[in-house]
């Protein structure tokens, strides 16, 4: 459920697909804020986003230059990217690191070095 209190993340490359286009109109009346990722700035995306991060990418990988393969790395490189840097604004440790991910092997290295009590 979107709140007003929520971003929400809407990615084309194009900035026109229609099911990231569909959403907007709905997540705005509800008072929520949106960030395009996309490659074109004057795309409608970018144009109705109340922030945009820009995906520049020229073609794709494949024969046809049709198949996602740059964009969707890029995109993939890029909220990445936005992840890390928001963590490190809040302040994100490994001992909450530790704390929201137990399970699995990063978790029981961070139970090892004593990050996290089992």
């Amino acid at each position: 459920m979107v709140t007003n209190r929520d971003l929400v993340i809407l990615i084309s490359n194009s900035g026109e697909t229609k099911e990231a286009l569909a959403p907007i109109k709905p997540i705005h009346r509800i008072g929520a804020e949106i960030i395009a990722m996309t490659k074109d700035s004057r795309s409608n995306l970018a144009q109705e986003a109340d922030y945009l991060l820009e995906v520049p990418v020229v073609g794709e990988a494949d024969q046809f230059d049709l198949a996602p393969t740059k964009s969707s790395t890029a995109v993939l490189a890029t909220g990445d990217a936005l992840a890390l840097t928001l963590s490190e604004l809040k302040g994100f440790n490994e001992r909450n690191f530790a704390m929201f991910h137990p399970g699995g092997a990063l978790g029981q290295r961070l139970l090892k070095e004593g990050l996290l009590k089992g």
